[in-house]
């Protein structure tokens, strides 16, 4: 095995044992039980303010032949003032984690020091988990068991490695083999067929009605079964592991939790219902780094050039540090004995052409690094620097330092390259393939009756400048989600010191992102008109807020997420988007004139874009001649030095040394002819900004001059010289604002 495989298999291996055995501590049930007694005591007194709440039940062992499991329930909701409860989670057993540990431990032989940590876990883990529907039924293939408590006797057998007694397939199967046993479908039916279970359960509202609780199917688990399988497992995984003695006989406990949210109605439930359960294995990239451990142990990462050469130099970057030294730019600490080498690179990594066409509103620009990472990560350049990174690009930084900002330029990016591919078409039919189903059970091989087809992008590029934002956390990519989307107008206000000129300019922008002064109206299937921006009154009813503009991007992943981008943006879409016939035609006129105003812009940056690179193009050029300048400097200074040292020495010598000497002189007067053409050009550009802000001021008083050279009489009497004189004073402002626009093009080409 290659060295580089060598060293990405050992720290995969490291990562897959770290990852599948994850496991969350039991719930803290006391924290949630002190929540319901405070809610249990205020609905008593009428106080109670909650829809929904989460609540857990602990049963133990002297409970499973005296209680019933619906009866627990039941009485929950019944104290809490609900009516509704969603999945039943319910975790079995319960086993201190600091054994187990030990446990592994002395299995692998590991030396004694291991017992010695100063870190010792105090926390306690489930043996088990599984989920029950609100009927009280087993919800398939929701099983799962502590893969700590599985991984005891696989190390047992193997005695190997970690991670080679790890392996997903078995672990997989172990828990196939419980959930047929204990919840066999077909079995169930036969057992419990002729089970009669008290379903007519009721409360008694204050107004005398009768309000019916939610009711157990009659299949429904029973504590019983539960005990059984807590059994089989203590057998199977506990006994000849873990054992409670006399100074600790609460190693392990027959323990049975019950996690569940309470709603006051099926409204609630609707809006408000979480169903986040993952089981008890929080192992969320084991399959994955199995794999590409599995390609690393056979040599075969690094020959994957699609990603996998990149994933190993990412994997082994702090283990091939040295290596790296030579490769690695670093842009805060640059080496001193090559600036010029330094100044190159920034100069590339920020050119013009190389950073995005647009930006994302804000008044603030992105910081000098930030804007270097956007640069690097939308990857415009063609040069060796911006290959360098690979395919990976990793931006790191704790909580506040603009992570977020950065990725919403990264986004405008994307959003406008998608644009420049899609403008191509003159129809936007045009862009798409039909497609057929293969796999659905209806004619056509389709799904639906309703939907025969389904349609790709014709042009697969496209699809490049798409974003998905994952993680294993559902809040931080729900709050990115949730963050583009929102109102930009508050970060667009003029400051106290901003010139008038600025404020018009922020004032213009905040306009195209505010939905109360868009000239864009859409209608409702039900004919209820709205101003739009993109897809906003979607957004706001997916979002549940006023303030956002457009939907640029949604929350999904889980399964509340999806159902609700289904009920509160799919689904209104397909009634709202073709109202009537005719409404196709329509939306392609629309089209055809945001492709236009699309084009148009994009040509005036581009334009732009191309003053500020001839700009940049001047500035090298400045910089270079200065570092030749310098250069020469330094070169008469050494043959000055020289003529000195040999001074003694023979005419020719001499004359050689200052035939250099001359060459040397010549040099520097060239370098400073070049100083003197590059500095006027930039004169005679002051001098055409200033002829800019004079013609401004004329056309400005000519705008003044006839506005006001018509009065009252003349408009309500002679609309015709009024119209004119209005039409012409229009013409001048035009000029004025194009003026205006090269005033500020002017402006920062001197700044930069």
């Amino acid at each position: 095995m290659a060295k580089n495989n060598e060293n990405a298999a050992k720290i995969l291996d490291y990562w897959f044992a770290l990852d599948f055995l994850s496991q969350d501590k039991y719930p803290d049930y006391v924290e949630i039980r002190n929540k319901i007694k405070r809610h249990k005591e205020d609905w008593a007194k009428g106080k109670s303010k909650y829809k929904t709440i989460e609540t857990f039940i602990r049963l133990e062992k002297k409970d499973i032949t005296t209680r019933q499991l619906y009866d627990e329930i039941y009485e929950e909701a019944k104290s809490c003032g609900m009516k509704k409860w969603g999945n039943l989670t319910v975790y079995i057993g319960r086993v201190k984690r600091e054994k187990c540990i030990e446990c592994i431990s002395n299995i692998l032989s590991l030396p004694s020091e291991a017992d010695n940590r100063v870190e010792k876990s105090s926390e306690r883990i489930a043996w088990a988990s599984l989920q029950l529907s609100p009927e009280g039924k087993y919800i398939e293939h929701s099983l799962s068991l502590s893969t700590i408590l599985w991984a005891l006797d696989e190390i047992k057998v193997s005695k190997e490695k970690l991670s080679e007694a790890l392996d997903n397939q078995e672990y997989t199967l172990a828990v196939e083999t419980l959930e047929n046993r204990f919840f066999d479908k077909e079995k169930r039916a036969e057992v419990e067929n002729e089970k009669k279970l008290d379903t007519n359960k009721v409360n008694i509202a204050s107004d005398g009605k009768i309000e019916e609780i939610q009711r157990f199917d009659i299949t429904a688990v029973t504590l019983k079964t539960l005990q059984e399988l807590f059994k089989e497992i203590e057998r199977r995984y506990i006994k000849d592991n873990i054992e409670n003695t006399v100074d600790e006989n609460d190693n392990y406990e027959e323990i049975y939790g019950i996690s569940f949210q309470l709603f006051k109605d099926e409204e609630t439930k609707y809006k408000r219902e979480a169903d986040n359960y993952l089981g008890l294995e929080q192992s969320y990239f084991s399959n994955d780094i199995k794999m590409v451990l599995d390609l690393a142990r056979n040599d075969e990462l690094s020959k994957d050039k699609y990603l996998g050469e990149d994933i190993q130099e990412y994997i082994t970057t702090l283990v091939n540090s040295k290596k790296n030294e030579t490769r690695r730019l670093d842009m805060v600490r640059p080496d001193n004995g090559n600036l010029v080498k330094f100044k190159s690179n920034l100069s590339e990594l920020l050119r013009i052409q190389n950073a995005p066409l647009g930006k994302w509103p804000s008044r603030f620009m992105p910081a000098f690094m930030q804007q270097m990472a956007i640069n690097l990560a939308i990857g415009k350049g063609t040069s060796q620097l911006f290959d360098v990174n690979g395919k990976i690009f990793s931006v790191n930084g704790p909580p506040g330092t603009g992570k977020t900002t950065l990725l919403k330029e990264i986004v405008v990016n994307n959003i406008i390259e998608r644009a420049c591919l899609l403008a191509e078409y003159d129809n936007p039919d045009d862009a798409f393939v039909q497609c057929d189903f293969i796999h659905g059970d209806k004619e056509e091989n389709a799904y639906s009756k309703y939907t025969r087809h389904w349609h790709r992008l014709k042009n697969d590029e496209i699809n490049n400048y798409s974003i998905l934002v994952t993680s294993c956390n559902n809040a931080a990519v729900e709050n990115i989600s949730k963050e583009l989307p929102k109102g930009v107008v508050g970060d667009l206000k003029a400051l106290e010191n901003d010139s008038v000129e600025l404020r018009n300019e922020l004032d213009s922008v905040a306009k195209l992102f505010d939905p109360k002064q868009s000239d864009m109206k859409e209608k409702t299937y039900q004919e209820e008109a709205y101003s739009d921006i993109y897809f906003t009154r979607y957004a706001q009813t997916l979002l549940e807020t006023e303030d956002v503009w457009g939907l640029v991007a949604a929350p999904l992943g889980k399964k509340s997420n999806l159902s609700d981008f289904y009920k509160k943006v799919l689904y209104p879409l397909s009634r709202d988007f073709y109202t009537k016939r005719g409404t196709a035609e329509e939306r392609v006129t629309k089209y055809k004139k945001a492709k236009a105003d699309f084009l148009n812009q994009l040509e005036v940056v581009k334009e732009q874009q191309k003053r500020l690179s001839d700009l940049g193009d001047l500035f090298d050029s400045l910089v270079e001649a200065e570092h030749d300048k310098e250069e020469a400097k330094e070169q008469v200074r050494i043959w000055k030095l020289r003529c000195e040292e040999v001074h003694a020495s023979s005419e020719k010598d001499i004359l050689k040394l200052t035939q250099q000497l001359s060459f040397a002189t010549e040099k520097v007067e060239t370098c400073e002819d070049i100083l003197g053409e590059i500095r006027q050009n930039i004169e005679d550009k002051q001098e055409k900004k200033k002829k800019t802000h004079d013609l401004i001021k004329q056309l400005l008083e000519e705008e003044f001059s006839k506005r006001n050279s018509v009065g009252i009489f003349t408009k309500l009497f002679n609309k015709e010289k009024y119209n004119v004189a209005m039409q012409l004073a229009d013409e001048y402002k035009k000029d004025a604002d194009k003026q205006r626009k090269l005033s500020l093009n002017w402006n920062k080409i001197l700044n930069s």
